[in-house]
């Protein structure tokens, strides 16, 4: 086994919908395993709350990334997403960063809660940590 994690790390979450679900991929040790998990999150009593999901060993990580890659690729051929060209950057009235991506959020390396995010109907990130309510 390589070396454990000392606790889970968050790579990458957003809103999944307006009904305050949201997605996260997170990588964490468990029964002395290194695992990616990629899981949905609901909202219940304002907070979020693990729900369904995938884990694998971390060294399944190239061959999803890469089928990951490909699917993009597919979809983007198909015309069913238009890729990076959709992002934009918006500074708001507190001169705080914005993003939108598609109308859904995208938050990396800052824990996903309601009250950070705030309403997932508004479908917008502070990025700024100490200004986040």
């Amino acid at each position: 086994m390589t070396r454990p994690l000392d606790e889970p790390i968050i790579i990458t979450q957003w809103w999944k919908n307006r009904a305050g679900e949201a997605a996260r991929v997170t990588m964490s040790t468990y029964a002395d395993r290194n695992l990616v998990d990629l899981r949905t999150w609901f909202t219940a009593d304002g907070k979020l709350h693990p729900g369904k999901g995938f884990a694998a060993d971390v060294r399944h990580l190239p061959r999803l990334a890469a089928g990951l890659t490909k699917a993009e690729a597919k979809a983007t051929e198909l015309g069913l997403i238009t890729g990076a060209a959709t992002r934009r950057r918006l500074p708001n009235r507190r001169g705080l960063l914005v993003i939108e991506f598609d109308q859904s959020p995208i938050a990396v390396g800052a824990p996903l809660t309601t009250k950070a995010l705030g309403d997932p109907k508004k479908q917008k990130i502070v990025f700024d940590k100490e200004k986040r309510q």
